[in-house]
């Protein structure tokens, strides 16, 4: 398998570097991690956490553009 090399993607690369450079290697980066904060309830557990991963500044675009948090969920129970 692998990458295959065509002109296609070697322009498609040239394309993201040549982007990369002209912003001064400023690249996309993930928002701030926000502080989390957990609940244990009977049978459940609560998360709150913090709005700064919200307020984060996209430092290509310089605006906020925060796009979600995805929270996965494990079914599996603790001592088993």
């Amino acid at each position: 398998m692998g990458f295959k090399l065509s002109r296609q993607n070697l322009n498609i690369s040239a394309g993201w570097a040549q982007s990369a450079y002209d912003n001064n290697y400023k690249l996309p980066s993930p928002p701030d991690i926000p502080t989390v904060k957990t609940v244990l309830e009977d049978k459940s557990v609560t998360l709150y956490w913090a709005a700064n991963a919200e307020r984060s500044i996209d430092p290509i675009s310089n605006i906020q553009d925060f796009e979600g948090i995805q929270n996965l969920q494990n079914q599996s129970r603790c001592g088993s």
